[in-house]
């Protein structure tokens, strides 16, 4: 009988003579000396002229009960906008076995993807490939998984566990989402700003809004962390009177109110600046009339001072006070949709208020 080094027989009945009809039994041990698949035959023969060899075939494979390492042991993604892909991070896979492993594969489950992947082969021993991992949350909270890697050469596959965070947050309106106003009044809405997974900081600004309406939000902006509500004020005045408050910050629009006080008040028109030159003008012929001139050029200069102080006064001033022009453009009477954008972290939600202006 023959074998091969990954075949050797282990213990044997058969010894010099087999008597006619008789049997013997030979116990074959398999310790592969490589991965993968080993053939061989075992061969039994007989010095016996006539008698035929026999032979049985004996098929084994040698597989690792480890062998593939990888580096890093974890990964844990940072903060992730739902819809949005990390940076890819980079795992290295190294045969630590002294013999060749055949077939690598790399896989890992959603949200959780594989790029960049070179381990789609064999790989020698203490030879090693690379791959990068992302992270693609669709949706807010914590998550976790596991990069596998696996041959058959192997029986233990490599590990690598991975976690990551997905942001994302919601939006509503606590209260009626519809308001009546009168033309010119300010209607509120309170809205909600829920973080979900992570916490954030929030603009907002309004879509289209009617005419001679503005958007203002208090706060203008907020920074909310994880499990923490915010409440945000809207207040979308209907028209440029006395209802805008200045001291509301508004994103992206015009500060309207402040453009109309800088206009004259609605007390009277303002006087040219030229007026009071024009009032100490009108003093010269007295000078020129009296004799005592040098007494009266000071009288007059007295006089000019005296002048200009009193026409400037007798003129117009601005308008004061938080209030815009009591007679600008109000809001057309109708009703309207207006959207209302939250945005963090390159996410974008909207909703919509309804306002109708009587």
């Amino acid at each position: 009988m023959r074998h091969y080094t990954s075949y050797s027989i282990a213990a044997s009945t058969c010894g010099a003579l087999l008597a006619s009809g008789s049997s013997c039994t030979v116990q074959v041990v398999f310790t592969p000396n490589a991965t993968g698949a080993i053939v061989a035959t075992l061969a039994v023969s007989s010095s016996t002229s006539g008698v035929a060899p026999a032979s049985v075939p004996l098929n084994g494979s040698g597989i690792l009960a480890s062998g593939l390492a990888t580096n890093p042991a974890q990964i844990a993604f940072p903060v992730v906008a739902a819809g949005q892909s990390s940076t890819a991070q980079p795992v290295t896979v190294t045969n630590s076995s002294s013999y060749a492993i055949s077939s690598v594969s790399l896989a890992s489950a959603a949200p959780f993807s594989v790029t960049q992947n070179t381990c789609t082969g064999g790989l020698a021993a203490g030879a090693n490939c690379t791959a990068s991992v992302v992270f693609q949350p669709s949706a807010g909270g914590s998550t976790s998984g596991t990069l596998t890697v696996t041959s058959s050469s192997v029986a233990t596959p490599g590990t690598v566990p991975l976690s990551g965070t997905g942001f994302d947050f919601a939006v509503s309106i606590t209260g009626s989402a519809s308001q009546t106003v009168a033309s010119g009044e300010q209607a509120s809405f309170t809205m909600i700003v829920a973080p979900i997974g992570s916490g954030g900081a929030f603009a907002f600004s309004c879509g289209t809004l009617p005419a001679d309406a503005l958007c203002l939000f208090n706060p203008a902006t907020q920074t909310l962390n994880a499990g923490v509500q915010g409440n945000v004020l809207i207040e979308i005045s209907t028209g440029n009177g006395s209802t805008v408050r200045l001291e509301k910050p508004n994103l992206g629009e015009p500060d309207v109110a402040a453009s109309d006080a800088a206009r004259p008040s609605s007390g009277g028109p303002a006087l040219p600046r030229a007026l009071p030159l024009a009032c100490g003008l009108l003093l010269v012929p007295l000078a020129l009339f009296k004799r005592r001139k040098l007494f009266l050029l000071i009288f007059l200069a007295a006089v000019l001072v005296g002048g200009f102080s009193s026409c400037t006064s007798s003129g117009g001033g601005t308008g004061g006070g938080t209030g815009g022009n009591g007679g600008g453009s109000k809001t057309p009477a109708g009703t309207y949709t207006i959207p209302v954008s939250v945005t963090s972290m390159g996410i974008a939600h909207s909703l919509n208020v309804t306002l109708t202006v009587d």
